[in-house]
């Protein structure tokens, strides 16, 4: 079964709002613990200063039309609600351990195994 792009970003959208609604759902463990080593992996281990950040910003501004191509103005919303959200996360917590990490996790899984699926649909 070839997925469209729609039905890929969807599929992508629901999986986020149904893992948001878990958040809601799930209590905060009373203590912060380290996520669990099946979590362990590339995602989550590195950092960024301030001025980093500030600079691949500044970079991807001036890329944007370059990068973006094939990214709908519908997409390019989705994709900043979502980091603006990312960024409410880390403000009112710690985004790096307990369950909105393992949710985040997850969500990255989901994310990479979506693209990996319909890059083996997709043509060459």
């Amino acid at each position: 079964m070839k997925l469209e792009n729609e039905q890929l970003k969807e599929i992508i959208k629901q999986e986020i709002n149904n893992l948001l609604k878990e958040i809601e759902e799930v209590p905060e463990p009373e203590t912060e613990e380290p996520p669990p080593e099946e979590e362990e992996g590339d995602f989550g281990k590195g950092s960024i200063t301030k001025s980093d950040a500030a600079q691949n910003l500044a970079q991807k501004r001036k890329n944007m039309s370059q990068n973006q191509q094939g990214i709908t103005n519908v997409e390019r919303a989705v994709i900043q609600d979502f980091l603006k959200t990312l960024e409410l996360a880390a403000q009112v917590s710690n985004i790096k351990t307990g369950n909105i990490f393992s949710l985040l996790n997850r969500v990255n899984k989901i994310i990479k195994q979506a693209i990996e699926k319909e890059a083996k649909n997709s043509p060459q």
